[in-house]
């Protein structure tokens, strides 16, 4: 992790659902001042910027529309399989409409870690005597007026 919340601002060049997983692929072409967010991977990317909006998020989380000016806040991360820096998973997305993910793609997407959390932004309460067979609360990123 390069970074816990980065912020990007950019057009649209694509957008992909990702069968394998369930995620959206956003590619972002960043706004002068924001190359810094790049590595020499994401040339393979058309120079871009990678987004990836998960499956559990699109409920809350817009899928922007190819063309359009966003900005987007979450951690910045290096894909070390791919070879290039992306913004993953997206907190937020400053436009575009809901599109929440279908049983079929939430069943693709990679379960999590019964022992910690996928991000910063889902943590499960520690097993106490106090709590035991209880759900632990949803704990939720800030909103934030942007």
């Amino acid at each position: 992790m390069k970074s816990r919340c980065a912020i990007a601002i950019g057009t649209v060049g694509k957008v992909k659902f990702e069968a394998y997983d369930g995620d959206l692929h956003v590619d972002l072409r960043l706004d002068p001042g924001y190359e810094k967010l790049l590595d020499d991977g994401n040339e393979r990317v058309g120079g871009n910027l990678i987004v990836e909006v998960i499956p559990y998020d699109r409920s809350r989380v817009a899928v922007p529309a190819e063309g359009s000016r966003i900005q987007v806040v979450g951690p910045w991360v290096a894909d070390t399989q791919h070879g290039w820096n992306e913004i993953h998973p997206a907190w937020w997305v400053s436009a575009g409409r809901i599109q929440p993910a279908s049983a079929t793609e939430l069943r693709r997407a990679p379960r999590l870690p019964s022992s910690g959390a996928r991000s910063s932004s889902f943590r499960t309460a520690p097993r106490t005597p106090g709590n035991a067979g209880r759900r632990p609360p949803q704990h939720r990123p800030p909103t934030h007026a942007w």
